[in-house]
């Protein structure tokens, strides 16, 4: 375990010290906090005053992901197989934590995270089709479960854990994790490519289901609060990520990369109730090349990570209201509020 005595003496050092940390970042009460794949860097921007930070710390190699659990700030690197950790201090100052391995073999290409509780998350581990539970505490792996094929996302839903199985190029499935028990207990058949997923509020889990890029397109799959497959609906393109509004709007990143002639980035939606489509492929709302995360704030004004941009655009009644230049390959996002 690389840095865990580091993490130790952080510890205590805020302890004792409290608010005395050195730190270039400058403080930020409301912030956008953004990892940049391909620079391998986290940016933040002050969503008070709009002032950008770009680049303003390192990670590892491919960040794929940042997610905010209170003051702490993990950010999952890909290819380093290792988690970067920051601390948001009393002052709103950035701290690096240092970084930590996510497992015991290398090659593991964790993707995704997702907080359980006040000291557990689990990672998805893409080329090792297991989850990792990892502990908050110390930052250390203290179990692995085994799931489907090229796992992907990840959910907590009440006292379960849900993973997408990608299984690319076939027909992936969800795997369902006792969180008690910490087996899985079923698994639940749904299309081609399921990358993420998200509930509606109402007990459903609606299941992304990206297709093969050629022949299969975009598809949603409704899993009951049984997690038993209800019903389905063709949204077509090529979406992956998911996020639903508390009003039941579900919105899809739907790429537009420049590499395939797109002239512009794409987001769906739809609405969860009716299963109405929205903004589907004929008329998506527009947004900068690479339309890729996806992230609500309190307002719920959506933020669009935009890879092929270096870019992260706010959207405000389904329509560009400002935009973020910020390093290269803009990927996963996070608020604090």
């Amino acid at each position: 375990m690389r840095n865990q005595l580091f993490f130790v003496l952080v510890f205590l050092f805020f302890a004792c010290e409290g608010e005395t940390e050195k730190t270039t970042v400058k403080p930020v009460s409301k912030a956008l906090v953004v990892v940049n794949s391909l620079a391998k860097t986290l940016s933040l921007v002050n969503l008070e005053t709009n002032e950008i930070q770009n680049n303003a710390a390192g990670v590892g190699n491919a960040p794929n992901q940042v997610v905010l659990k209170d003051s702490l700030v993990l950010v999952v690197n890909s290819l380093s197989n290792d988690l970067s950790v920051f601390y948001f201090n009393k002052n709103d100052s950035l701290v690096s934590l240092g970084t930590f391995d996510l497992g015991i073999s290398q090659n593991r290409n964790p993707w995704f995270l997702e907080v359980t509780n006040d000291s557990t998350a689990f990672v998805t581990n893409w080329l090792k089709n297991s989850v990792t539970k990892i502990s908050l505490k110390n930052f250390t792996v203290t179990k692995e479960i085994f799931v489907g094929s090229f796992p992907q996302g990840i959910l907590k839903v009440q006292n379960k854990l849900l993973v997408t199985n990608t299984n690319y190029p076939k027909r992936g499935s969800v795997s369902v994790i006792d969180l008690q028990t910490e087996t899985v207990e079923k698994t639940v058949s749904v299309g081609y490519n399921p990358q993420d997923l998200a509930s509606d509020g109402s007990g459903k889990i609606h299941v992304v289901c990206t297709g093969n890029y050629d022949t299969v397109f975009g598809k949603i799959f409704i899993l009951d609060e049984n997690f038993v497959l209800s019903d389905s609906l063709e949204i077509g393109g090529n979406p992956a990520d998911i996020k639903i509004s508390s009003e039941g709007i579900a919105y899809l990143s739907a790429g537009g990369f420049a590499e395939k002639g797109a002239k512009f980035g794409s987001v769906f939606s739809y609405d969860t109730k009716t299963l109405e489509i929205l903004h589907g492929t004929e008329n998506p709302i527009i947004t900068d090349f690479g339309a890729s995360r996806l992230v609500f704030d309190k307002q719920e004004r959506l933020y669009v990570s935009c890879f092929d941009a270096d870019a992260v655009n706010v959207l405000e009644n389904d329509s560009v209201l400002i935009k973020f230049s910020l390093g290269d390959g803009t990927q996963g996002i996070a608020v604090k509020n």
